[in-house]
């Protein structure tokens, strides 16, 4: 399977390293940095004080199918870091909000 688009492999990838996300299944994009190599945890940085929004953890969700895609590995958790308050909220992928993040994304394409 040849690297994604941004990454040469792998084992090559560079923390910090910007690159694009696809879900084939879902026909959606994205685009993230990585900051750790050792498991795949995505973080999304949000400016503002720490709060929890569904569209936000759906967001992150959508960011972690795409990488489960991408490297054939189970994503159980992220982090959204809020600007503001400078402190990170754990967010686990959990059954339901993947069926959630799943939905939502189906309803968009349907807009377009």
């Amino acid at each position: 399977m040849p690297a994604p688009s941004g990454i040469e492999g792998r084992r090559r990838l560079a923390l910090g390293q910007r690159t694009h996300q696809s879900l084939r299944e879902l026909r959606s994009n994205s685009k993230f940095e990585i900051s750790n190599l050792k498991y795949l945890k995505p973080v999304e940085f949000k400016l503002g004080k720490r709060r929890q929004w569904d569209n936000d953890d759906a967001q992150l969700c959508a960011q972690a199918l795409c990488l489960e895609e991408m490297f054939n590995t189970t994503v159980p958790h992220g982090a959204i870091f809020h600007a503001d308050s400078k402190r990170r909220r754990e967010v686990n992928f959990t059954p339901e909000l993947r069926a959630f993040t799943t939905q939502a994304v189906e309803a968009l394409q349907q807009l377009v």
